[in-house]
């Protein structure tokens, strides 16, 4: 939990033995409130027992650029959650269809040279999203041009209700709101 001081954070990682030795690139995310603000990109040696600790060389990248995917009859909630997210990050400009494009733009080219400029790809998952071809080929545009870590899911329901597509089913679409939502709605 950061206090807004400067500290120093310690991760001890367990390497299975038959792991091959080597350099490894590793990323952490960091988030404010559940919302992905920025990464942190390092390299590690995987090999025998070092002594002492080594100074990592990192990259750090703080997301200025979203891209919300989301179906367009979950728009009102999403607008609700993309102002709680600028609320926590108010330097992360998000591309938003209706707030984004133009009249007279050609909006299909748009995004898709939109969707792989962006820092980060919010997928608000919803059983509305789910039935989405829009959503789909958004996602799937955003999984192809900058892989499975650009995409940062945000779910609107209880995954047990509407599961992940496959192809990003290793990543995790539960959310304590959601739990908490669910309690209160029965």
């Amino acid at each position: 939990m950061w206090d807004n001081q400067i500290g120093v954070a310690d991760f001890r990682v367990h390497v299975p033995q038959t792991a091959a030795h080597g350099t490894k690139n590793g990323t952490a995310t960091i988030n404010a409130n559940g919302i992905q603000i920025s990464r942190i990109y390092f390299t590690i040696q995987v090999g025998n027992r070092i002594k002492g600790t080594a100074k990592l060389d990192i990259e750090y990248r703080k997301n200025r650029k979203a891209f919300a995917s989301y179906a367009s009859a979950d728009r009102d909630y999403v607008l609700s959650c993309i102002q709680g997210m600028q609320k926590i990050a108010p330097q992360l400009e998000i591309f938003l269809d209706v707030a984004s494009l133009r009249s007279g733009q050609y909006w299909k080219d748009e995004l898709w040279n939109v969707i792989p400029s962006n820092d980060v790809f919010f997928l608000f998952w919803s059983v509305n999203a789910a039935k989405s071809r829009w959503v789909k080929k958004e996602w799937k545009c955003a999984l192809k041009t900058r892989g499975l870590d650009f995409i940062d899911p945000v779910p609107l329901d209880d995954p047990e209700v509407v599961p992940p597509p496959f192809e990003l089913s290793s990543k995790h679409f539960g959310d304590w709101i959601l739990a908490y939502r669910n309690r209160i709605n029965r």
